[in-house]
C-alpha cells in the first residue's frame, strides 16, 4: 500500500499531464462556467438554470404533440443568431423545410443529416461533433439497429435497440467538446404494462436517462385558438368546415425538469406557442408573471402597475405590450426568480 505525500502530488501530476495531456488534471476554478443557448422562452429559462447548457446531452421526452420538436426548433433559432453551426438528424423522416422555415430558422445554414439506423446515425454524429455546436436527433424511437435489419421480426430480441442507442452513447461522449457541443435527444414516452395509474416511460432504454445532464418532461395542457383580437386563447371561434371541429393554431404546454446536472432540479415552466409564427406568447408570459412577481396587483378584475390602473387580462396585455420598461422589469424579476415587491 502507498502511503499518501502531498509534497510528491506535483511530482504525480506532472507524470500524469506528461502522459494524457496538460489538461487532464487541473484545479477545478479554472474550468469555465457553462455557456447556454436561448430557448426563447423566458420562464423555460428560468426553469433550466437559464437555458440549454453547450457541452452537454439533453434529453426531451414526452407523449405525442407535447412540443418536444417545437421547442427544438426554437433553440435551433436561437443558436443560429448567436452564430452557432446546428444540424438536425431526420430520422423520422418528416422534415418540411416550409414548416421550419416559418419557425425563423436559416435553411442554408442548417445541416440536414439523414439516416434511420442507430449505427449510421451514431458513426455521423461522432464524426460531426467535430465541426458542428448543435445537434437535434429526432426522434430515439424511429432508428432501427443494424441487427434488426439482418433478421427476421420473429427473432427480435427484448432491448436491442435499447443496447445499440447505450454503445452510441457511450462512443459519441468520447468525441463531446464539454464546451461547444450540445446533443438534444428527442424521446417519446410508451405507457408501462403491468403499473397502475397510467404510468409513461421514454424509450430507448436507460442509457438515455443516464447520459444527459438535463432531463425535460413535455405534456401538452390545452390546443389554442385565437380570439377576435388575435390572442390564443383555450376557447375560440376557428371551425373547420368541412369537419366542424376547431383548427388548433396554437399550444399550451408544460415543462418539467426531471433532472438537471446544470441547475436546480424540479422546475416546470409552462408556456404558449403560435403555430403562424412559430414563436412562445412572450406576452401571456409576461403578463402571468406580472401578477406571480408582484408587479401588477390585482383586485377583482382591475390590475394596478405603478400609477397605471386597468381592468382585465387583455387591458394589462396591452399596457404591458406598449410599455417596454415595464416588460424589463418583468423579465429581470423572472430571470433573477425573486419577487419585484422583495427586492424593492
Amino acid at each position: 500500500m502507498m502511503p499518501v505525500n502531498p509534497e510528491n502530488l506535483q511530482e504525480i501530476i506532472d507524470r500524469i499531464r506528461k502522459r494524457y495531456g496538460e489538461d487532464e488534471i487541473r484545479y477545478a476554478d479554472g474550468y469555465p462556467e457553462i455557456n447556454r443557448i436561448p430557448t426563447g422562452s423566458l420562464e423555460l429559462d428560468l426553469a433550466t438554470g437559464g437555458g440549454i447548457p453547450l457541452g452537454r446531452w439533453c434529453h426531451f421526452y414526452g407523449p405525442l404533440s407535447s412540443a418536444k420538436t417545437l421547442t427544438a426548433w426554437n433553440i435551433i433559432a436561437e443558436a443560429q443568431k448567436m452564430g452557432l453551426e446546428c444540424a438536425y438528424y431526420n430520422i423520422e423522416k418528416q422534415f418540411d423545410p416550409v414548416w421550419v422555415k416559418a419557425r425563423g430558422i436559416d435553411l442554408s445554414k442548417l445541416h440536414l443529416v439523414d439516416g434511420t439506423t442507430i449505427e449510421s446515425v451514431g458513426d455521423k454524429l461522432e464524426a460531426l461533433l467535430g465541426g458542428i455546436h448543435v445537434h437535434v436527433l429526432d426522434s430515439l424511437p424511429f432508428a432501427i439497429s443494424i441487427d434488426e435489419l439482418a433478421g427476421e421480426t420473429k427473432d427480435w430480441l427484448p432491448g436491442i435497440q435499447a443496447r445499440a442507442w447505450g454503445k452510441v452513447f457511450r462512443r459519441a461522449n468520447n468525441f463531446l467538446d464539454d464546451k461547444e457541443n450540445l446533443i438534444i435527444l428527442i424521446n417519446q414516452t410508451r405507457s408501462v404494462f403491468g403499473k397502475f395509474g397510467g404510468a409513461e416511460e421514454p424509450t430507448s432504454g436507460r442509457a438515455v436517462g443516464y447520459i444527459s445532464s438535463l432531463d425535460l418532461q413535455f405534456r401538452r395542457s390545452y390546443w389554442l385558438f385565437k380570439d377576435a383580437n388575435g390572442i390564443l386563447q383555450a376557447e375560440g371561434t376557428n371551425v373547420d368546415t368541412i369537419t366542424g371541429d376547431k383548427e388548433p393554431e396554437g399550444i399550451e404546454f408544460q415543462v418539467r425538469v426531471a433532472k438537471s446536472r446544470v441547475g436546480r432540479p424540479d422546475g416546470t415552466a409552462r408556456m404558449r406557442l403560435d403555430f403562424e409564427t412559430g414563436q412562445f406568447d412572450h406576452l401571456w408570459e409576461l403578463t402571468k408573471a406580472a401578477t406571480y412577481y408582484g408587479l401588477a396587483e390585482r383586485n377583482g378584475s382591475w390590475y394596478t402597475v405603478g400609477e397605471h390602473r386597468v381592468q382585465g387580462e387583455k387591458k394589462l396585455r396591452e399596457l404591458i405590450s406598449d410599455n417596454i420598461d415595464i416588460q424589463e422589469t418583468i423579465k429581470n424579476a423572472i430571470l433573477n426568480g425573486h419577487s419585484i415587491k422583495e427586492s424593492k
